[in-house]
Parts: C-alpha cells; sequence; structure tokens
C-alpha cells in the first residue's frame, strides 16, 4: 500500500519528526537437491519435491504471492531456473541453456 504526506510550513524554522510503524521479514531461503529432497533451509520451508523433470515445488508455512523468489543454479555450467510463488508454494522451473528442462541442484530465495 502506498500512502502520501504532504507537509507545508508557513511560519518560519520547524523541526519534523516521522515514527514508522512497521516490522521486518527475514528471508526464506533454502537448498534443493537434484530428487527435490530440502536439504537446508530457514524454518518457513516446509516441504520440496520435483514433480516432473525440471520442475519443482517447494511448500513455504506463509503466503508468498506478494514475495520475490529467485532460484540459483549450483555449480558451474550452463543452467537457468526461474521461480514462480503463487500462495503457499513456489514452482522452480530448471532448463540447461539449450532450452531442455533438467534436473540441477539450486538455493531458492523468498524475499517478503
Amino acid at each position: 500500500m502506498q500512502q502520501s504526506l504532504t507537509i507545508k510550513n508557513t511560519l518560519g524554522p520547524a523541526h519534523l519528526a516521522i515514527d514508522v510503524n512497521g516490522y521486518y521479514t527475514p528471508q526464506i531461503q533454502g537448498h534443493v537437491e537434484l530428487d527435490g529432497t530440502l536439504t537446508s533451509g530457514t524454518p518457513l520451508l516446509t516441504n520440496s519435491a520435483r514433480i516432473a523433470t525440471g520442475t519443482y515445488q517447494v511448500t513455504t508455512a506463509r503466503n508468498v504471492s506478494t514475495c520475490a523468489a529467485h532460484a540459483d543454479p549450483d555449480g558451474s555450467g550452463g543452467y537457468i531456473a526461474s521461480a514462480v510463488p503463487s500462495g503457499n508454494t513456489v514452482t522452480i522451473y530448471t532448463y540447461a541453456v539449450s532450452g531442455t528442462p533438467t534436473n540441477i541442484r539450486f538455493t531458492l530465495s523468498i524475499t517478503c
């Protein structure tokens, strides 16, 4: 939600103090193996599985629909990964540079 505030001073010098009330949500992160096993991660990652060649699904303990998700392929080589959050899951698609779906290890990061 975006809010706006306009302040106008017409009588001379003034001081302004603004107190912002909110909270910080730590990053959600985990490592997924070739077979879809979640080998390490923060407590909000609850499960992961490989559902097809080059397609993984990671389940979280919160709704991540409005969060940014990023899958980073592990190791060297020409691999590409994309992460799509929806509800309490993130679907990760992994490919060789040629465009062929490929099973790879990756690190998933979710920032809300």
